[in-house]
């Protein structure tokens, strides 16, 4: 399996979107000062530093060590590197929060087993990910592309899109009580100068795995081309975003 190659400098320079669109999220989670909460899949550390900033008790894991390294600029050794699959905390905590990070763990069951195992009795699961059908244009252009250009061989989908009611089975199965379950499309708007092209070399590093680095140009031309009439408007490129943010809460 390929791992995405992150860059934390180029992620909060042309994706900063992703942490904005967080605040949502974190407005359904409502973190008090005082609690203790776990920011599952933390990225650069931003919505973690403001919880932080609130004084909340938080902590923060991911992955990604390079993510980490930025992450601890904000956290200090709050920040640490841990797989979703199989982290593990000393104490129970109020609250696990995660924003654009659960899709790319393609084992729900273990991350939500572990979750529940890091909330105390009455504690909540709060979070927001890609759903069914997200990125389903780019994704498809994508492989058309490959295919067309540079080759089907490498070709690797690294992510998790469930409906909401395959998530809710996932909960209830791990002994969390959705509390509430939104799905919806967000068009969201890409950076002016990355484009479409940006966002696949940024997030769909599997997506060309197969393809030599002299034809990457000529399939991202493609991937702009088959993507141009349903993902370009007003002088702009967007991602066609489907959205699953849900609370819930230990039964």
């Amino acid at each position: 399996m390929t791992v995405n190659e992150w860059n934390p400098e180029e992620y909060d320079r042309a994706f900063s979107y992703v942490s904005s669109f967080g605040g949502s999220v974190l407005e359904l989670l409502d973190p008090k000062p005082g609690e203790k909460i776990l920011d599952l899949g933390c990225g650069s550390g931003e919505l973690a530093a403001e919880m932080l900033e609130k004084g909340v008790d938080v902590s923060a894991v991911d992955a990604d060590e390079h993510m980490i390294a930025k992450a601890r600029q904000r956290l200090g050794d709050r920040a640490f590197v841990a797989d979703g699959h199989a982290f593990r905390l000393d104490e129970p905590v109020d609250a696990v929060f995660s924003n654009a990070a659960l899709h790319w763990m393609t084992e729900p069951e273990k991350v939500v087993a572990n979750v529940r195992a890091s909330l105390r009795d009455g504690g909540r699961f709060v979070g927001e990910m890609g759903g069914k059908r997200n990125i389903g244009v780019i994704a498809q252009a994508v492989r058309q592309a490959v295919a067309e250009v540079g080759g089907e061989s490498g070709y690797h989908f690294p992510w998790y899109f469930p409906s909401p009611a395959e998530y809710t089975a996932v909960l209830e199965a791990q002994g969390l009580r959705p509390a509430s379950v939104f799905y919806f499309p967000r068009l969201t708007p890409l950076d002016p100068e990355e484009g479409v092209r940006g966002w696949v070399r940024m997030f769909g590093d599997s997506l060309v795995a197969g393809v030599p680095q002299d034809s990457l140009d000529a399939v991202l031309d493609r991937v702009e081309e088959l993507c141009r009439d349903r993902l370009f408007s007003g002088g702009r490129w967007h991602a066609d975003y489907w959205r699953l943010r849900f609370e819930a809460v230990v039964e």
